[in-house]
C-alpha cells in the first residue's frame, strides 16, 4: 500500500472524496468509450448549437457542451435527416470551415472547396481543446463519391495553421509551424519554424522542395552570428534568446534544404553559446528527433556531426 493511501486512511472525508474521483474516473472513461455505441438520438441533446452549414448534401452541425460532465462538445453530419457521421470529445471545442483572418493573412475557403487537387469537393472541421496555445487538430472530409474523414492533421500549438494556394495548380497547401513548444526555455522563445505540407494521394506531407530558400549571403551569415554574440549579453533570459537567434536559424538552414549550413554555423558561432546552462547541440538534435516530420527530414541532412548522430529521441531515453 503506497505512503498517500496510507496517509488518508486515517481521513474518513478525504477516503471519500477518493472513492469520489475513482468513480468519476470510471464514469468518463466508460462514458467516452460508450460514445461509439450511443443512440445517435441521445447525443448532443442537452447542448448548444454552435455552427451550422451545409455542403453537398451534408449538414454539418457543431454543439457545445453547456456542462462536460453531462455531455461532450461534438460534431454531427447529416444526410437526408439521418446522421451519418459523428465526432464526441468532452475536452474538445469544434468549428467549421476556414472563415478566414485578414489580420494573420488567412484566406476564407469555401466548403467544398477542392483541397487536394483530385477534384473532389472537401470540407475542414477544427478541434480545439481549450488551453493556452494548445492544442488543434484539422479533420479534412472528402463529400463525393461518398463522404469519408480522409485526413487528420494533428497540429499541436499552431494556432495559426491553415489551407492556402500558393501557386495556379490545383489543390491547397497546408501552412502551419514545427513549434518545440517550450524549448529552449519559456513558449515566447520556442524554437520553430514555418512548415508547408501537401496532399500526396494518400496523405498531407511535408514539401521539401516548395520550402527550399536560397543560401544567405555573406552579410546575412555575419550579422546572424553577431545576434548570437548579442543574445550571450542577455540577463536571465539568455537561453531563450539564444532560442530565437542560434538554434532557430539551425533549424531554418536544416527546413530550407542546407543542413550543412547548420552544422558550420554552431561551429562559428561563439562557442559560449553551448556551456553552462545553454542548450547543446545533442539537446538540439533531441528535439529534431522527436519532431513529427523528423523522418522526411533525415534523409536531407548532410554531414551529421557525431553530437547529432548519437542523440535519441526522447521516445527512446536520452544517455
Amino acid at each position: 500500500m503506497s505512503s498517500f493511501l496510507i496517509s488518508i486512511l486515517g481521513d474518513r472525508r478525504k477516503l471519500v472524496h477518493l472513492h469520489w474521483l475513482v468513480f468519476k474516473l470510471f464514469w468518463i472513461i466508460f462514458s467516452t468509450a460508450a460514445i461509439a455505441q450511443a443512440d445517435n438520438s441521445k447525443l448532443c441533446t442537452r447542448i448548444r448549437l454552435t455552427g451550422s452549414v451545409t455542403v453537398r448534401g451534408y449538414v454539418f452541425r457543431t454543439y457545445e457542451a453547456t456542462n462536460p460532465d453531462d455531455d461532450p462538445a461534438c460534431l454531427r453530419i447529416y444526410r437526408n435527416g439521418n446522421v451519418v457521421y459523428r465526432m464526441a470529445d468532452a475536452a474538445e471545442q469544434y468549428y467549421l470551415g476556414q472563415p478566414g483572418n485578414t489580420q494573420f493573412k488567412i484566406p476564407r475557403i469555401s466548403n467544398g472547396e477542392d483541397l487536394t487537387g483530385d477534384g473532389r469537393p472537401d470540407m475542414i472541421v477544427t478541434s480545439w481543446s481549450g488551453g493556452a496555445h494548445c492544442c488543434f487538430n484539422h479533420y479534412i472530409f472528402e463529400l463525393e463519391p461518398k463522404l469519408r474523414l480522409l485526413a487528420t492533421i494533428k497540429d499541436g500549438d499552431s494556432d495559426l495553421a491553415h489551407f492556402e494556394k500558393l501557386n495556379s495548380d490545383h489543390g491547397y497547401y497546408y501552412i502551419t509551424n514545427d513549434i518545440w513548444s517550450y524549448w529552449p526555455a519559456s513558449f515566447a522563445s520556442s524554437v520553430s519554424h514555418k512548415v508547408i505540407l501537401r496532399w500526396d494521394g494518400e496523405r498531407f506531407r511535408l514539401d521539401l522542395d516548395k520550402m527550399r530558400y536560397p543560401t544567405p549571403t555573406p552579410q546575412q551569415w555575419k550579422a546572424a552570428l553577431k545576434d548570437v554574440d548579442d543574445a550571450l549579453k542577455e540577463d536571465g533570459e539568455r537561453r531563450g534568446a539564444l532560442g530565437v537567434t542560434l538554434w532557430d536559424t539551425v533549424l531554418d538552414f536544416i527546413y530550407t534544404g542546407h543542413s550543412e549550413l547548420a552544422w558550420k554555423f554552431v561551429r562559428e558561432a561563439n562557442p559560449d553559446a553551448l556551456t553552462g546552462d545553454n542548450a547543446s547541440l545533442e539537446e538540439f538534435c533531441v528535439m529534431l528527433k522527436d519532431s513529427q516530420y523528423w523522418p522526411a527530414l533525415e534523409p536531407t541532412l548532410k554531414n551529421m556531426p557525431e553530437e547529432c548522430a548519437k542523440a535519441k529521441s526522447k521516445a527512446d531515453g536520452k544517455e
